[in-house]
């Protein structure tokens, strides 16, 4: 069994692969859902000012529409960072 922590700011690309697979559950929080749009393009506005807008629209088959909803994780864990690592410091190296 596989085990990938999930977190706020995490590759939602990398979460949806790994999703994908059986052998792995994933942990924590939503992502951000920042990936329904993607390669943005600098545009100049003026010689002052750039906007960037998206080149790209994802289609998203099995997931659905994920901007500003994120990608929920198998089993959701809403604790802190320093938190996390105590415990698995204390599960997995203290062990050894």
């Amino acid at each position: 069994m596989s085990f990938k922590i999930v977190g706020r700011g995490a590759a939602e690309e990398f979460i949806l692969a790994a999703k994908s697979n059986s052998r792995v559950t994933t942990f924590g929080v939503s992502t951000r859902g920042k990936l329904d749009y993607v390669t943005p393009v600098p545009h100049g506005i003026f010689d002052a000012y750039q906007a960037f807008i998206p080149a790209k629209k994802r289609v998203w088959i099995s997931e659905g529409r994920i901007n500003n909803r994120g990608i929920k994780p198998d089993v959701t864990v809403d604790i802190t960072k320093e938190e996390l690592g105590q415990y698995l410091y204390l599960r997995y190296m203290k062990r050894s």
